[in-house]
């Protein structure tokens, strides 16, 4: 297959109705394009319905039009539709791409093993933006290729941070099951003694637990430092990222986080928990600080270690800058025309039979 093939990406492309940083396939399509590929995008829809049949009728009735499909792959509800995206491509003859994203995509396996084994027998490849995935899945027999997230970093004012202030960022929606944003409010009641003066940012969209969030802020004492921002638009997000030193990441479940390569990208010191793909892209010590899930003392300690150690924190700034050059396009690209020659050497399924389908 050559490199320059007419490319049909599915994905969520929804910057345009969030207001937010662009979503990862909509730094890859802008990419491919920039490379030189034709690139097809499904779908820009807002609502579910029209989201869906946006994506099937593009790629049935635009099946002239392009020569290999991308599907994004979540373990959530969205699911379906890249099952019928794939459906679809593969009845036209186009080959299949699969891209891993969600970071409960192991769980989703367990619990339907059968259904995610037929739908990536529908791909040529398999695709995931860490090695948290895709050793997950080899030990159920499928080759996975790494591929890293692309992450656009223009608006970024990137500066080694030398010592560090009280200044924080959280960054993601305020969910309370998957993203745990109570664990930055303990954090900074925690810190609040000694640190008087600390921020906090939190930014994001309200997903059911900003409510639950602010009492537990009113309740510990600390309302008046944090910032409830809201859903930010990118380049307030940035300019956030710019005035912060470090971030904070309390996640739960996670694969690949933009946000955290972008605050590594913007110089930050990232302290985050050890959860699902994070320790792919923060290394413990070397460009960041890991530490154990829901654990909030062991993160105020980390925050305290950076705040008293300026040698620290530059060095994991330092190397958080380094490590977030790997997500640049040149860098992700070679990696997909890699993939791109493989296909065309074998055009058959190369993604493994799945030799634990049983879960």
């Amino acid at each position: 297959m050559s490199p320059k093939e007419r490319l049909l990406l599915i994905g969520n492309f929804a910057s345009a109705w969030t207001d937010t940083s662009a979503k990862v396939c909509e730094v890859l399509a802008a990419g491919f394009e920039q490379a030189g590929h034709v690139v097809l995008t499904a779908s820009q829809r807002r609502f579910r319905p029209g989201r869906l049949a946006d994506m099937a009728w593009t790629t049935w009735h635009q099946r002239q039009r392009f020569d290999l499909a991308i599907i994004e792959t979540f373990s959530t509800a969205a699911l379906c539709w890249s099952e019928i995206c794939a459906i679809l491509a593969r009845r036209a003859g186009k080959p299949v791409v699969l891209v891993l994203r969600g970071g409960a995509l192991p769980q989703r396996y367990q619990q339907s093993p059968a259904r995610l084994a037929r739908h990536f027998a529908r791909a040529q490849a398999l695709v995931s933006p860490s090695g948290y995935l895709a050793d997950e899945f080899s030990q159920r027999g499928y080759k996975v290729h790494v591929i890293d997230n692309p992450v656009a970093v223009q608006g970024l004012h990137p500066r080694t941070r030398t010592a560090v202030s009280a200044k924080l960022i959280w960054a993601r929606a305020f969910d309370r099951e998957v993203y745990n944003p109570e664990m930055a409010v303990r954090v900074v009641a925690r810190l609040r003694e000694k640190y008087p003066d600390l921020r906090l940012v939190m930014a994001g969209p309200d997903r059911g637990g900003l409510a639950a969030v602010k009492a537990l802020a009113r309740s510990l004492g600390v309302l008046q430092n944090i910032t409830f921002a809201g859903r930010l638009p990118k380049a307030d997000l940035l300019d956030a990222y710019n005035e912060a030193d470090i971030l904070l990441h309390t996640n739960r479940i996670d694969n690949m986080p933009v946000s955290v390569i972008e605050a590594q990208a913007a110089g930050l010191c990232v302290v985050g928990t050890a959860v699902g793909g994070l320790p792919w892209v923060v290394r413990h010590q070397a460009d960041g600080l890991l530490i154990p899930s829901d654990d909030d003392q062991a993160m105020a300690a980390a925050i305290i270690d950076l705040l008293e150690s300026p040698a620290l924190a530059q060095r994991l700034s330092s190397q958080a800058r380094v490590r977030a050059q790997a997500y640049q396009w040149p860098s992700v690209y070679a990696r997909w025309q890699n993939l791109f020659r493989s296909l065309a050497s074998h055009p058959a399924s190369v993604v493994g039979a799945g030799l634990n389908t049983d879960g």
